[in-house]
């Protein structure tokens, strides 16, 4: 860009074009160069220019001598559309910041503030567009046993505190790069890759203990049944085998967890 403006430019200027017409379209080089380079690197670049034709005109190679009026017009010209671009760039980037906000507030829970269920939605799109086969992926559904009993007995406040607990428990069980997210009520989601079967299984286990040593529920009488999956093939039936597993366990055993390979 820069030296494809700079040989247009000389050009210009040397030649001089039709009626010494060719120095008017320097104007529009400049501003263009700050359109396409940004304000920073455009202004610099611009001035730079500038400097070239200053030094062919020293060495009186241009087509007429330029006044100082041209100079200081394409210098004010510089400066008003760097201005211009600089505040341009900043609303873009104020833009892409809320963007960027609104989409992540948009995977959020609002209660516990881990994911919501578009979080795992997008999450598993992702996985099965872009996941090699072998890759190994885990699914944990957790779902609190008892829980309409809490809201009954203690009310809606102490249940959304309860919820708020649990979403702390689980995001501190998975690493930093697993997601979390409230599947609905009283049932979460954890999704974890890449994992091994006996990862996942330490991982259910470190849930459950967790639960149960937190002495901000022991007066609930609080438990967690979890319904795990895992497969390297076939992503797509982790949510379908890991409800079942889940479904089994509250309705047999609770407080307990079963996880199937698929």
């Amino acid at each position: 860009m820069l030296v494809t403006n700079a040989l247009f430019i000389g050009f210009l200027v040397v030649h001089g074009g039709h009626g010494h017409s060719g120095y008017f379209w320097v104007f529009p080089l400049l501003v263009a160069t700050i359109q396409v380079m940004g304000a920073t690197l455009g202004v610099l670049f611009a001035v730079l220019l500038l400097g070239m034709v200053w030094q062919l005109d020293a060495f009186g190679w241009t087509d007429i001598a330029l006044s100082s009026r041209f100079y200081f017009a394409a210098l004010g010209l510089v400066l008003i559309t760097g201005v211009h671009e600089f505040t341009l760039e900043r609303h873009r980037k104020e833009l892409s910041r809320q963007v960027k906000d609104k989409q992540r507030e948009s995977c959020l829970d609002p209660l516990t503030r881990v994911g919501n269920r578009r979080l795992i939605d997008e999450e598993l799109a992702t996985i099965y567009t872009r996941e090699s086969a072998g890759t190994s992926i885990g699914l944990l559904m957790v779902d609190l046993d008892n829980f309409k009993q809490i809201n009954d007995a203690f009310g809606h406040h102490a249940g959304d505190e309860v919820l708020k607990t649990i979403a702390s428990h689980l995001s501190e069980s998975v690493r930093p790069s697993d997601a979390v997210a409230r599947w609905g009520g009283d049932e979460f989601v954890v999704l974890l890759h890449p994992i091994r079967q006996d990862e996942l299984e330490a991982v259910a286990k470190r849930i459950q203990q967790s639960i149960v040593q937190d002495e901000r529920l022991t007066s609930f009488d609080l438990s967690v049944s979890m319904g795990g999956a895992l497969t390297s093939s076939d992503y797509r039936a982790l949510l379908k085998v890991a409800d079942e597993n889940l479904i089994e366990m509250k309705n047999h055993t609770k407080n307990d967890y079963k996880i199937t390979r698929v």
